[in-house]
C-alpha cells in the first residue's frame, strides 16, 4: 500500500501537481564546497599564470583577432566555422582595447583582454564539470578525480590560454551538460519554475555551442537523444498518467531544445551579416549578388550599365576563357571526313589580357520579341542593353557579324559551328545574326534587367536556329592554335553557356537613366544570405585550406613546424605545438575501456546464464 502512495504520488509530481522539492537532491559531502575552491584557483591559475607569454601572436591567434577585428571595421571575412566565438572576441575588443584593431603584424604584441576570455572559460568548464558529476549522484572523490583530469589536461590548457574559439565551445558544452542534468534531476516537479529554468538554460547552451563551432552539433545531436531517451521513459503509465500530459512534455522538450538553438543559431547569423556590411578579405567566397550588396565592392563600383554600340569582351563564367575569333579559317575537310565550312574560327581563350582578337561591338538589331512570340521591326536609338533584348555581335578586329549555321562543330557533331560572317553576307543571312540575350539567375536572384559588366550573367540564344553560344572544355586540333571550341547547343540549359561582359573596352557618351524597380534587382533578404553562406561553409569545411601552425600530438614528440613561406612567423603567427598530458590520457582510456568491458560482460551474462555481473543500481547508473 505504501509503495502504490509512492508511485501515485510520482506521479502526480510528472504530472506537474506534485511539490517543487527533488526526491532525488544530491547531499553534499564536507569535501565539497573545499573541493570546488581548490577546483576553481587550479584551473584559473594554469590558465592565467603568465598568459602574456608569448608576446606575439601564435598562428591560430593571428586569424581569430584579425576576424575580431573585421567587425569593428564591419569588413566582409569568410570562415568554415559559425560566428559565435568570433562575435564575443570582437565584443571583448570593443570594450578593452580597439585601438589594437586590426593587427598589422603577425609579432605585433597581442591585447591580453582577448586572452582571458577563452582563459576564464576556460577555468569556468571544470568547475561545471565536478557540479555534473556530483548532480549524477558520482562520489565526491570521483568528481574530484573528473575535474582534475580536465584542469591539468596540457591540450585544453594550452588551447585556454590562447586566442581561441576551443575553449568556448567546451564551456557551451559542459553547460548544456549541466543544464540537462539539473533539469532530469526535476523530473519529479515537472513545469514548475526550477524544471522549465533549466530546460530553456539548456536550449540556450545548445544554440551557443552550435552557433561557435560545427563540432558543437555532436553536444546538440547527444542532449537531442537524451530528450528522446527521456521521453521513452515517460511512456511508462506510472511516470505519465494521461496522454495529454505526456504531449505537454513532448511540445516542451521540442521547442525548448529545437526551437530555441534554432532560433540563436539564426540570430547569431543575423549579427553577423549585419555588422560585416563592407568589402573584405571574404568576398570571393560568394555569389556576384552577395559580393553586389557589400559596400566598396567592386562589383558595386565598377559594374556600368552596357550601352549599344559598346565594344566589349564576353567571358564564359565557369571557365572564365573570352569569346575569340580571327581571320584564320576552319578546315573545309576533317580527318573524319566531315566537311567544314571554312569560315573565320571562333574560339574560347583563356589568355590573361585581352587583346583586339577579343574585342566584339554590340549592336541593335532593330527587332524585338512580340507578345506571342514573334520578331517585330523597332526604332533603333541610343540605350542600355535588357534581359530579352535582340541584338547582333560584330567582332571588330575582322569585321564581321557572329553566327552560327547547319555545320557541325569541329569536336562536338550533334553542335552547330560558330563562324563570322562579312557585312554584305550578313546582310544576307540577317536573321542567323541575331542574338536574343537571356539574363539568368545568380545565387537565386536576376541580377536586375539591365545588363552590367562583370555583374550580370547571361545567355545569347540564336533565334533563327535556337541553339545558345556554348563553351566546350575540349581543345581544337593544332589548326585551333591552342583555343578551346565555342558552338551552338541545342540544350538551353547547359551550364557552360552563361557568358558575362568581362570588359568595357569603349561606349558611347550615353548618360544612364536611375533604373525603375522592374530593371532594379532586388536586394538579398536574411535568409538568402543566409542559406549561400551555410552552404558555403558546409561545402569548404573539410576542404578548408585555411591556414594553421598548431598540432596536436598525445605524446612528447615536437615536430618543426616552421612555415618555409614564414619563418618568423610575421605573416601568419608563430607556430607551436600542443602536447597532450600522457597520464591524462591514460586515465580517461583505461577507465572507458573497464566500463565498456563491464557492460559488455554483463550483457552476455544476463542473456546466457540468467545471472549479472553487476548490481542493478549501478546497472541503472551506468
Amino acid at each position: 500500500m505504501a509503495n502504490a502512495k509512492r508511485t501515485t504520488s510520482a506521479a502526480a509530481a510528472i504530472r506537474g501537481t506534485g511539490a517543487s522539492s527533488s526526491p532525488h537532491s544530491v547531499s553534499k559531502s564536507a569535501l565539497h564546497y573545499p573541493a570546488l575552491a581548490v577546483i576553481s584557483i587550479s584551473a584559473l591559475a594554469t590558465r592565467t599564470w603568465g598568459i602574456s607569454h608569448p608576446q606575439s601572436y601564435t598562428g591560430p591567434e593571428f586569424s581569430n583577432a584579425n576576424n575580431a577585428c573585421n567587425y569593428l571595421s564591419n569588413s566582409y571575412f569568410f570562415d568554415t566555422h559559425p560566428p559565435f566565438a568570433k562575435l564575443l572576441l570582437a565584443a571583448t575588443a570593443y570594450l578593452t582595447n580597439p585601438s589594437a584593431c586590426p593587427p598589422i603584424r603577425a609579432t605585433d604584441a597581442v591585447p591580453l583582454s582577448l586572452r582571458f576570455v577563452p582563459a576564464i572559460l576556460g577555468a569556468l568548464s571544470p568547475l561545471l564539470l565536478f557540479l555534473t558529476l556530483r548532480e549524477m549522484r558520482v562520489p565526491t572523490l570521483a568528481a574530484i578525480l573528473g575535474a582534475s583530469l580536465v584542469v591539468f589536461e596540457n591540450a585544453l590548457i594550452q588551447q585556454s590560454r590562447l586566442i581561441n574559439e576551443d575553449p568556448v565551445l567546451f564551456f557551451c558544452s559542459v553547460l548544456a551538460v549541466y543544464s540537462w542534468v539539473q533539469f532530469r534531476r526535476r523530473r519529479y516537479s515537472s513545469f514548475t519554475v526550477g524544471w522549465w529554468f533549466w530546460l530553456h538554460l539548456t536550449g540556450i547552451a545548445l544554440g551557443l555551442a552550435a552557433g561557435t563551432r560545427v563540432t558543437g552539433l555532436a553536444t546538440v545531436l547527444f542532449i537531442l537523444l537524451a530528450a528522446a531517451v527521456d521521453l521513452f521513459e515517460l511512456l511508462n503509465p506510472d511516470r505519465t498518467a494521461s496522454l495529454l500530459t505526456y504531449t505537454r512534455h513532448v511540445i516542451a522538450r521540442a521547442s525548448v531544445l529545437v526551437a530555441i538553438p534554432i532560433a540563436i543559431y539564426l540570430s547569431i547569423f543575423y549579427i553577423h551579416l549585419s555588422y560585416l556590411t563592407h568589402t573584405g578579405t571574404g568576398d570571393a567566397n560568394h555569389s556576384i549578388v552577395f559580393q553586389s550588396e557589400l559596400i566598396g565592392n567592386e562589383y558595386q563600383l565598377t559594374a556600368p550599365a552596357v550601352a549599344y554600340d559598346s565594344v566589349i569582351t564576353l567571358q564564359n563564367r565557369d571557365f572564365e576563357a573570352r569569346l575569340f575569333s580571327t581571320s584564320e579559317k576552319y578546315p573545309v575537310n576533317y580527318i573524319n571526313n566531315r566537311v567544314g565550312s571554312g569560315g573565320n574560327q571562333v574560339s574560347g581563350d583563356t589568355a590573361p589580357i585581352p587583346n583586339s582578337n577579343h574585342s566584339w561591338k554590340i549592336e541593335q538589331s532593330g527587332k524585338a520579341y512580340g507578345g506571342k512570340g514573334e520578331l517585330l521591326d523597332i526604332e533603333k536609338k541610343p540605350g542600355f542593353i535588357k534581359d530579352g533584348d535582340v541584338v547582333r555581335l560584330r567582332h571588330v578586329e575582322t569585321d564581321s557579324y557572329l553566327v552560327t549555321h547547319d555545320v557541325a562543330s569541329p569536336l562536338t557533331e550533334d553542335h552547330m559551328e560558330m563562324t563570322t560572317l562579312p557585312p554584305n553576307e550578313a546582310e544576307d543571312r540577317f536573321w542567323e545574326t541575331l542574338w536574343k540575350v537571356v539574363v539568368i539567375e545568380e545565387g537565386g536572384v536576376k541580377m536586375g534587367r539591365r545588363i552590367r559588366a562583370k555583374k550580370s550573367f547571361f545567355k545569347l540564344v540564336n533565334t533563327q536556329h535556337k541553339v545558345s553560344l556554348h563553351f566546350l572544355n575540349g581543345l581544337l586540333p593544332e589548326w585551333g592554335s591552342g583555343r578551346y571550341e565555342v558552338n551552338g547547343d541545342k540544350d538551353l540549359g547547359e551550364r557552360y553557356g552563361v557568358w558575362k561582359v568581362a570588359e568595357v573596352v569603349s561606349a558611347p557618351d550615353l548618360k544612364e537613366e536611375p533604373e525603375t524597380d522592374v530593371d532594379r534587382p532586388p536586394k538579398l533578404t536574411f535568409l538568402q544570405k543566409y542559406v549561400e553562406l551555410q552552404t558555403k561553409m558546409i561545402r569548404l569545411h573539410n576542404s578548408s585550406a585555411s591556414l594553421s601552425n598548431s598540432l596536436t600530438i598525445p605524446g612528447f614528440l615536437v615536430p618543426d613546424l616552421a612555415n618555409p613561406d614564414d619563418p618568423d612567423g610575421e605573416l601568419f603567427g608563430a607556430p607551436f605545438v600542443i602536447v597532450a598530458n600522457p597520464v591524462v590520457w591514460a586515465l580517461t582510456a583505461v577507465p572507458v575501456a573497464i566500463l565498456l568491458g563491464s557492460l559488455g560482460a554483463d550483457a552476455v551474462l544476463e542473456r546466457r546464464l540468467k545471472s549479472s555481473l553487476l548490481r542493478p543500481d549501478v546497472r541503472r547508473t551506468l
